[in-house]
């Protein structure tokens, strides 16, 4: 399908309320309505705007009984039922933006799972898994592992994440204390970093200049990491490590891993959900939990998180004591070299270099 679609005074007016990503997602989801239906946007809401207004019973409704009859259509393509809603959510998303809202009965836009989902296979990977694949990493991909598995943060929120919010993480020890707002969400996720990603982190930024300001993960360009950068940056630690599998694995499933962590601490679903970015149930959202708490929390937590049990600064203290036995080394031979050349230019020393030079000049020259 042509781009022209997208010059309609209604898609521009949808698309300019969207946000980046959630633009770019809808400029590839938003066709395939456009195609099936083969009407073209300003004929959709004009079509929305006759429902509206008539008065005939069995005439309204007709703009939410095409996308019920699309929503069939994706489900007798046998699409994810995950795809299907977010199709079905672009779709609406459009009608909204332009004040024209669809209005469906109870059930109307239930999808029905397919085949392959009718058995799941969900891969949770466990601490073992997540090592293996932390032991394939580099500097970057490590401290970005380490902020996704142990913070639960999702990949958007990561890659919002700045190094101003960290606190002074070039000095900080232990785990780290953050509250952030969820982007998709604007619920308070209070959660850490931990110990061991603060370290991964501060290796990453010392080694491309301790900047102190922007994005904290960015590509090689010096580019904030995009969500679909992370993900294939995720993905491809998986296909070292585990090739086989995949097809399996999401970068969701990290947050995953990082609730049964939390599941596994055996902590209260209040303080669960204050780490997890959820929601907290009835009046108990009114009330603050303190940052006392959260840390403690997590502490109770990471025993099933952490991925070297503090073998991190064991090695620093191995590299360092390395580096130093070799500048040792090294001092040792250059001050045994300048004993050397000190003994040679001596006088005589020197005298007898110079005899033996004179020497061996007149033998040549008999």
């Amino acid at each position: 399908m042509s781009n022209d679609w997208q010059k309609d005074p209604y898609v521009q007016k949808w698309l300019n309320k969207l946000g980046d990503r959630t633009r770019e997602n809808a400029i590839q989801d938003f066709p395939k309505f456009l195609e099936w239906c083969k009407k073209s946007p300003t004929q959709l809401i004009k079509m929305k705007v006759k429902d509206i207004q008539t008065r005939d019973p069995t005439q309204k409704g007709k703009t939410e009984d095409l996308v019920i009859e699309f929503k069939r259509f994706l489900e007798a393509q046998n699409y994810r039922r995950s795809t299907i809603k977010t199709i079905l959510n672009r779709v609406q998303s459009f009608f909204s933006h332009n004040r024209v809202k669809l209005s469906f009965a109870r059930g109307d836009l239930s999808v029905e799972p397919n085949e392959s989902e009718k058995v799941t296979q969900e891969w949770i990977l466990d601490n073992v898994e997540i090592r293996a694949l932390y032991d394939v990493a580099n500097i970057r991909d490590r401290a970005l592992l380490l902020t996704l598995y142990q913070s639960g943060f999702s990949p958007i929120d990561v890659s919002s994440l700045n190094v101003e919010h960290l606190n002074n993480v070039y000095k900080h020890e232990g785990h780290l204390y953050i509250d952030k707002l969820r982007e998709k969400t604007n619920i308070h996720q209070k959660t850490c970093l931990s110990s061991e990603c603060v370290h991964d982190i501060k290796a990453m930024l010392k080694a491309r200049g301790s900047s102190k300001k922007g994005a904290l993960f960015e590509s090689e360009k010096g580019q904030r990491l995009t969500v679909r950068f992370m993900n294939d940056a995720m993905k491809s630690l998986c296909e070292k490590t585990y090739s086989e599998r995949i097809k399996e694995f999401k970068t969701k499933n990290l947050r995953d891993s990082y609730n049964d962590a939390l599941l596994q601490a055996n902590l209260t679903q209040e303080t669960k959900d204050t780490l997890f970015g959820h929601q907290r149930q009835s009046a108990r959202k009114s009330y603050h939990i303190s940052k006392t708490t959260v840390m403690q929390a997590y502490e109770k937590a990471f025993k099933y998180l952490s991925i070297n049990h503090g073998t991190q600064t064991k090695k620093d203290l191995e590299i360092i004591e390395q580096s130093l036995i070799g500048l040792s080394q090294t001092i040792t031979k250059q001050q045994q070299e300048i004993e050397n050349l000190k003994r040679t230019f001596e006088p005589k020393n020197l005298r007898r270099l110079f005899e033996k030079v004179l020497d061996d000049y007149t033998k040549e020259h008999k």
